[in-house]
């Protein structure tokens, strides 16, 4: 299965499987795979049914995100590295309790198929869920900092594969300009954020899309050189 999907946008609210999605959203069709509906699961053109790959990703690190919760109810650590050295606690404490808060709704809005706002900004592959999951997890932490010798934060996490590369990188690029700031970014819309906080959480998402690329370069320079030796 390629990683870029094909879609049409059912025209009416549709049945899939007896079910209907979250909210009543209509089916998704995806081309040479079958249909999907948000919450349900993947209706194969086979016959079989492939269980939602977003909500199973929520399920599977609920624990990872409760341990990122428990952190934040213990405080952020006054120091941290990389970029998140550059910002004052307060404002890395605003932007990782907004994202470990919301990291449900934003995991959903990076890999919809069929967003009703800013659709301009691409979104990440549906399949890709656990990818995106790790990713924010990623940055959460980084935004947290250091916290002392009993630091009980989750060990760093890096892409380790080409497609765990790229959905970091794209959903690095996503949410960057999703983030709003100011009512003046985006009129009719209020803001997520401080403006220091979203400073914050754009140079983080930047320091770690970053991260993701340059793996993603050595993976392909490494392909190159195996095909100039062949």
């Amino acid at each position: 299965m390629g990683r870029s999907l094909l879609v049409v946008l059912g025209a009416t609210s549709a049945v899939l499987a007896g079910q209907v999605g979250v909210k009543g959203r209509p089916a998704v069709r995806i081309y040479g795979v079958g249909s999907y509906v948000e919450g349900v699961g993947l209706q194969m053109d086979g016959g079989g049914m492939v269980e939602d790959p977003v909500w199973a990703t929520i399920e599977r690190f609920a624990p990872a995100w409760a341990k990122l919760h428990d952190c934040m109810k213990r405080g952020i650590g006054q120091d941290a590295d990389g970029a998140a050295a550059n910002h004052s606690p307060d404002a890395r404490e605003e932007a990782a309790n907004k994202l470990i808060s919301n990291h449900e709704r934003v995991l959903r809005d990076i890999t919809d198929l069929m967003p009703r706002t800013q659709p301009e900004l691409g979104r990440v592959p549906l399949f890709d869920a656990p990818h995106v999951d790790q990713m924010l997890r990623e940055v959460s932490r980084r935004l947290i900092g250091r916290r002392g010798v009993a630091d009980d934060l989750p060990d760093a996490a890096t892409p380790s594969t080409v497609g765990q590369s790229e959905a970091w990188a794209q959903t690095a690029t996503y949410l960057y300009g999703r983030i709003q700031a100011t009512p003046g970014e985006k009129p009719g819309r209020e803001p997520d954020m401080s403006v220091a906080a979203a400073n914050a959480l754009r140079e983080v998402l930047q320091e770690v899309g970053n991260l993701a690329m340059n793996i993603l370069a050595a993976f392909e320079e490494g392909q190159h050189a195996t095909g100039a030796r062949a």
